[in-house]
């Protein structure tokens, strides 16, 4: 039988985005769809456009308690053997559940599968700009072994992942109280423990910037870097347990202990910044710049582009005297939040197709 594919709509005040979202849900070629719309204790007028819906969606109202907390009420009320979180304000290509849908069909133990993203502004007009920059950044295998060394590969946000909801159901519900946001990190570390990956190299969701999401509001500062610090963290210990529960060995103890850049440049940045509050006491500038560039050599998953400008920066932000280092550490932080400077246009990414 045709898998169903459950198509989770996370809401929280995004009333003047959340139409397009659902008619992109709504509007998918693969016939068995299913669409969860839970709103997360909106404010605003949210609930009357759910309700002009109402024949269409699965509509579940809940307190706010975060994005963890509203993904763990939509995948309780998911049906589907597929499952798709979409971000309120974002928007779905027409042909994403069918592609997953295919590539479930050839690879039945697939954790999930990943696609490209276009940015787009408020308005929905196209930025020329796609996550990753090039089809071939994000790659297909399994990644147990690699998770469990380097921990970080290219994967894109919420929005354009489709997961096995029985991979799902090993590691959800995921604890809310440490994810109000970054669900995507979370589930990024673990499915790849479930099962392969499968990158699709075409556009299959519209990522939104307007200024009041996350990626495109968040300035890298000290609060911010901590915080994705400890989520690494914890992060590794939910890894562990997993490893631990499948009978993985060769888990490596603390996260310090993984070569992964992102994380070596979270310490190091937070290191230039704040010397005298960072949190892990035994770094040192020189040893973090070494390893950082070791890691971003040495991950396979990273592009040979990605692999040199990383390095770049962490040769740059730990050498430079003063406040060059920490204005390099802050701006051209690699995993960091916001638009960057110098990102690559590209006018004309594939799109999923619509059947």
């Amino acid at each position: 039988m045709p898998p169903l594919v459950s198509i989770c709509i996370t809401n929280h005040n995004y009333a003047r985005f959340l139409p397009e979202a659902i008619d992109s849900a709504l509007s998918q070629t693969w016939r068995d769809v299913e669409v969860i719309v839970v709103d997360d204790g909106s404010t605003d007028t949210s609930r009357q456009v759910m309700d002009g819906y109402a024949d269409s969606i699965v509509a579940v109202y809940k307190e706010n308690g975060g994005q963890g907390s509203a993904f763990n009420t939509g995948f309780a009320a998911c049906s589907g053997e597929l499952v798709v979180f979409l971000d309120a304000d974002d928007v779905l290509e027409p042909g994403m559940a069918a592609a997953a849908a295919d590539e479930l069909a050839v690879c039945p133990d697939l954790s999930k599968v990943q696609f490209m993203m276009r940015l787009v502004d408020g308005d929905g007009v196209d930025l020329g700009v796609t996550i990753p920059p090039r089809p071939g950044d994000q790659r297909s295998g399994d990644f147990r072994r690699h998770v469990l060394r380097f921990r970080t590969y290219p994967w894109p946000p919420n929005s354009a992942n489709v997961y096995a909801a029985r991979a799902l159901r090993r590691v959800l519900p995921l604890p809310s109280e440490h994810y109000w946001t970054y669900c995507d990190a979370y589930l990024a570390e673990l499915m790849p423990l479930l099962g392969p990956v499968r990158s699709v190299g075409f556009v299959a969701a519209n990522y939104r910037l307007h200024g009041a999401n996350d990626f495109l509001s968040t300035e890298v500062g000290t609060e911010w870097l901590w915080r994705k610090i400890a989520l690494i963290e914890l992060g590794h210990e939910h890894v562990r347990r997993l490893a631990s529960d499948l009978g993985i060995d060769g888990v490596p103890e603390a996260a310090t202990d993984l070569r992964d850049a992102a994380f070596l440049g979270y310490r190091l940045a937070s290191l230039r910044l704040d010397p005298a509050h960072h949190p892990l006491a035994g770094d040192r500038h020189l040893a973090l710049v070494a390893s950082g560039v070791k890691a971003s050599l040495g991950n396979p998953l990273f592009c040979w582009p990605s692999r040199l400008r990383r390095s770049a920066w962490f040769v740059a932000a730990g050498l430079a005297p003063g406040r060059h280092g920490r204005e390099i550490a802050r701006r051209w932080l690699p995993d960091g939040p916001g638009p960057r400077r110098g990102w690559p246009r590209k006018a004309s990414a594939p799109r999923a197709p619509f059947s």
